[in-house]
């Protein structure tokens, strides 16, 4: 498995600071272990991972690639991207 950035969850994890950074790498590698967390409702095609209680990860799944689509530092601008979906 290998884990891919889109160009906007680059530059979403570029602008965090060094510690949120370092929580983030350790959630890939924990998703390189075992890729298939919680999937999310209202048949949203993603899956997402907790950081902090805050902080969140969306990615999909595809062959040997762990695609992320975003870095989230705060659950208000999580909130906001997975109300869009309803």
């Amino acid at each position: 498995m290998e884990i891919v950035f889109s160009l906007r969850a680059k530059e979403e994890f570029l602008k965090f600071d060094n510690s949120m950074k370092l929580l983030f790498r350790k959630s890939f590698n924990k998703m390189l272990e075992n890729p298939v967390r919680r999937h999310l409702k209202y048949g949203i095609p993603y899956h997402v991972e907790n950081v902090t209680k805050q902080a969140r990860i969306i990615y999909e799944l595809k062959e040997d690639k762990i695609i992320i689509l975003h870095c989230f530092s705060e659950h208000k601008e999580y909130e906001k991207w997975y109300n869009s979906y309803k």
